[in-house]
């Protein structure tokens, strides 16, 4: 029995030093705790430091770099209250940093309040960073004190790397309030000895394992690259979502009733087809709009179409090649139709409707309406069918704007949104306008309107963007995305 477990015990020690030595042949000597930690966060301040303003690369590397700050720190947390200190700091910052991300696809993007939160958190950002540096500073000196405990000798070459970067991080500061003094080759040369402190601090991972202090890992229950995929996936999933219910506006709808027999909107209706008026667009008309044309002498129609979307081709012709333009089966395809009705008094009204051929307007599409001097706004609706059953709901937005001009100036005009909802057939739209009184004019008026409207495929933008707001300010001049259309009816008396 006692020799049963003499061998056992001699079994355990030999399995035990044959693990211990497989672990000493596989794993490399370069591969510690500290030199993974140092190297997250080596790459979170270097990821944090440069941004690259394109693509919102400024707000998707900062975001892989708080993440490197964070995995870093999160291994050392155990070893002392400095490190564990740093590491509370880079989680705080995350955590504001995600906060601000999803707030930019949110509406609240778009108020001063924000805007200036933005602002100031770049501030607080970077005393965040000078103070992470501090702590973990100091966690280092504790490392050291405990590696001269541990070996009896004060350890050799104690390099302080950390120092350099908070002295390079205070610098940057000072230049960046003093723009005399600033220049490529000041940029150049702040860049390379930026990247010499980081090789300095790469290396001090290799540097503690001299002073015969070895680092234990923390034990964590998600891993890192387990963790990265989780926070960045979730992130875009709630960006996505969030953008996309931001933009998808909420309509007042109510069903549109059918008109009975021999009614008095019927009878106006039939005589405004009659006069020349399409029959499918005086459909949309409500009962009280039509009550205004029960005197209507005269009707004039103008119709155009919109294409958003092109694709683009280059044609050579020679020795040049030049863009060329197309758009493949007339795909998100708008139907605009002005129609000018004039009544027995001398006013004239203006009808502006709009009919998606093709396309998936379900996002926040905006437009303006500049027509002749004096143009008074009367109503709109949207009109759309699920379901086989005919709703209208009104305009989100519909109200006066200031348009700025290509070359200085305002005009003023009528804008709005649009946005149907998913599964809906047949959208459309218009604005009923008063024009004035031609009783008095000369033989001859001619109507003139501008349509301007803003489409885009995608769900939302980021940051957010009020499309209204964006196209009056002429912000998407010369965008694909925004089509003009111009009417003109010439209005005999």
């Amino acid at each position: 029995m006692k020799m049963k477990k003499k061998s056992e015990r001699w079994q355990t020690v030999e399995y035990t030093d044959v693990w211990e030595a497989y672990l000493e042949e596989t794993l490399p000597g370069n591969i510690t705790p500290w030199k993974k930690a140092i190297g997250f966060l080596i790459g979170g301040l270097a990821l944090l430091t440069f941004q690259l303003k394109m693509k919102h690369l400024e707000w998707i590397l900062p975001t892989v770099g708080y993440v490197l700050l964070y995995l870093g720190l999160r291994s050392l947390r155990r070893e002392n209250k400095w490190f564990r200190i740093s590491w509370w700091i880079s989680m705080l910052s995350l955590v504001v940093h995600t906060c601000l991300l999803i707030g930019m696809v949110l509406p609240l993007a778009d108020s001063v309040f924000f805007q200036k939160a933005v602002s100031e958190s770049r501030v607080w950002e970077a005393a965040g960073r000078l103070l992470l540096l501090l702590c973990f500073r100091q966690g280092l000196k504790v490392v050291y004190e405990k590696a001269e405990a541990i070996t009896g000798t004060e350890a050799a070459n104690k390099k302080d790397p950390v120092l350099w970067v908070l002295l390079w991080h205070l610098l940057l500061i000072v230049v960046t309030f003093l723009p005399w003094i600033q220049g490529w080759l000041l940029g150049i040369g702040l860049t390379a000895v930026f990247f010499a402190i980081l090789y300095q601090l790469y290396v001090l991972g290799n540097d503690l394992e001299d002073t015969g202090y070895f680092l234990e890992p923390t034990p964590i229950r998600i891993g890192n690259r387990m963790f990265s995929l989780c926070y960045l996936t979730g992130l875009l999933v709630v960006i996505l979502c969030c953008g996309a219910w931001c933009s998808h506006l909420p309509l007042k709808e109510v069903a549109e009733p059918e008109r009975a027999g021999k009614t008095m909107a019927v009878k106006n209706e039939q005589r405004l087809c009659e006069l020349g008026f399409p029959a499918e667009l005086a459909a949309n008309l409500s009962e009280r709009e039509l009550e205004l044309f029960q005197e209507a002498v005269l009707v004039e129609v103008k119709t155009d179409e919109i294409l958003f979307d092109p694709k683009e081709v280059w044609v050579k012709t020679g020795d040049h090649s030049y863009p060329y333009s197309y758009h493949e089966e007339k795909r998100h395809r708008l139907e605009i139709t002005m129609v000018v009705i004039e009544l027995s008094q001398g006013e004239v009204y203006t009808a502006l409707f709009w009919q998606w051929g093709q396309g998936n307007p379900w996002w926040q599409d905006a437009f303006f309406f500049e027509g002749e001097k004096g143009t008074e706004l009367i109503g709109g609706s949207l009109l759309y069918e699920r379901k086989g059953v005919t709703y209208r709901a009104e305009i989100p937005g519909l109200s006066y704007g200031i348009k700025a001009g290509v070359i200085g100036g305002e005009q003023q005009v009528i804008t709005g949104k649009v946005s149907y909802p998913f599964g809906s057939q047949r959208q459309r739209g218009y604005l009923l306008c008063h024009i004035g009184d031609f009783k008095e004019t000369s033989e001859s008026k001619m109507i003139k309107g501008i349509f301007c409207y803003y489409h885009d495929n995608l769900p939302f933008c980021f940051p957010y963007q009020d499309t209204q707001r964006e196209l009056l300010q002429q912000h998407y001049a010369g965008d694909k995305y925004q089509k003009i259309s111009f009417l003109s009816c010439e209005l005999g008396v």
